[in-house]
């Protein structure tokens, strides 16, 4: 019997490993890849293209909140579903889009859909299936997905665009969401059968609230912190592209180099999986945090210098430092708030990705105002120093019991 719930746990995972592989890396990691073709084909500002990003963020921000709720109620397989026809549906719109109207409609549907989809419910039946033990590890494997994804999907599409036209990659995407993706939730996922808890005799056992969650300041000041990791993150997949190519290189081998951060994500994500579970998640969460901040200021003095040291530090220090947005993040949760309404709070936490995307439209709108990327990148930096400050100080467990209802 054991060892049956060991497979269909492993199963789960496989199948979240393949919903990031194509759906949250095809939304989030691979966008930059589209950002010169659509915005020449269209005769729009790279700004005006950015925003489609910044919506579908926005969408993904507000969904998320009442996704994590949602999930306590609804079957989770029936959730995934609707999110792959979702998306699936929105690479059509995108495919053949003539208005940029057509693609910020179509963002929204996008957000939403990694909202229903990716970190949350994965999180959640992760949880369920594995809790405590080799939790962070299951979390690595299906967040790896991600990093696979971007590893194979950004040259694939970059291939598909100089070659036969962006139309045919977002075309080519949305096929791929419905043959794979559909047979495999269908048939792999499923929920634990979740225990009930003497709610009398155990205090420790209540569950926090959504609401005594919120009213602790290191909630807010940890959700600040990533946000940031999100904004740096999508400003490394998102810019980093257009970025190198202003600066001299060809998108060949911009692709190529996020391609192969993308590609060792996969060992820092399995890498970070097994430091969770070792030393705990305040330990990884700022080396995590440390990592990513070294990984965009080298992706800054690659830019400028084309230096090999810095393309290196760059690689090495995403495939660390991105496993924060995915894998760090749901055990954070678990450290600092012990049992509680885990899916509500997943749901807030993870519309800093969201928040993340938004912002990053800032990064375009200096670039456009100023001709160049130096103060852009400044900024980022600065907002790196202030993500690894939060993250050290505020990522603690916090006092329980002060918020629990008595008899």
């Amino acid at each position: 019997m054991e060892n049956e719930k060991n497979v269909k746990g492993w199963l789960v995972v496989l199948t979240s490993f393949l919903l990031m592989f194509l759906i949250f890396t095809t939304s989030i990691s691979c966008m930059g890849v589209y950002i010169k073709p659509v915005s020449e084909a269209l005769g729009i500002t790279r700004t005006a293209f950015s925003m489609t990003i910044t919506i579908g963020s926005f969408a993904m921000m507000l969904s998320a909140i009442f996704a994590g709720k949602l999930m306590a109620k609804v079957n989770i397989k029936y959730l995934m579903l609707l999110g792959i026809a979702m998306s699936a549906g929105s690479m059509l719109i995108y495919s053949f889009a003539q208005k940029i109207e057509l693609f910020y409609f179509s963002a929204v549907l996008m957000g939403c859909a990694v909202s229903l989809t990716c970190n949350i419910p994965i999180s959640v039946l992760i949880k369920e299936w594995f809790d405590g033990k080799n939790e962070g590890f299951a979390l690595s494997i299906a967040f790896v997905g991600s990093g696979a994804g971007a590893m194979v999907l950004t040259p694939l599409y970059s291939y598909i665009i100089e070659n036969i036209g962006w139309q045919y990659s977002f075309r080519f995407a949305a096929l791929c969401m419905i043959i794979i993706l559909i047979p495999s939730v269908i048939l792999f996922i499923r929920q634990k059968e979740r225990k009930q808890v003497n709610m009398e005799t155990n205090i420790d056992a209540r569950k926090l609230t959504l609401s005594d969650m919120l009213k602790m300041p290191a909630t807010w000041l940890v959700l600040v912190g990533f946000v940031i990791i999100s904004l740096a993150n999508m400003i490394i997949l998102n810019q980093g592209i257009p970025y190198w190519t202003d600066n001299g290189f060809t998108l060949a081998q911009a692709a190529k180099m996020i391609s192969v951060a993308s590609g060792l994500l996969i060992i820092g994500k399995l890498l970070v999986g097994k430091l969770i579970d070792k030393t705990g998640a305040r330990i990884a969460a700022i080396i995590c945090a440390a990592a990513l901040s070294g990984s965009a200021a080298s992706l800054w003095l690659a830019g400028v210098t084309h230096h090999i040291v810095f393309m290196i530090t760059f690689i090495v220090g995403y495939a660390i430092g991105a496993a924060a947005a995915t894998v760090v993040m749901p055990t954070v949760i678990s450290y600092m708030y012990g049992n509680c309404d885990f899916g509500a709070i997943m749901g807030v936490f993870s519309m800093t990705g969201g928040a993340g995307g938004m912002i990053q439209v800032i990064f375009s709108a200096i670039y456009e105002s100023t001709g160049n990327y130096n103060y852009a990148w400044g900024m980022v930096m600065a907002l790196c120093v202030i993500m690894i400050l939060l993250i050290a100080l505020f990522v603690k467990p916090q006092n329980r019991r002060k918020t629990m209802p008595t008899q």
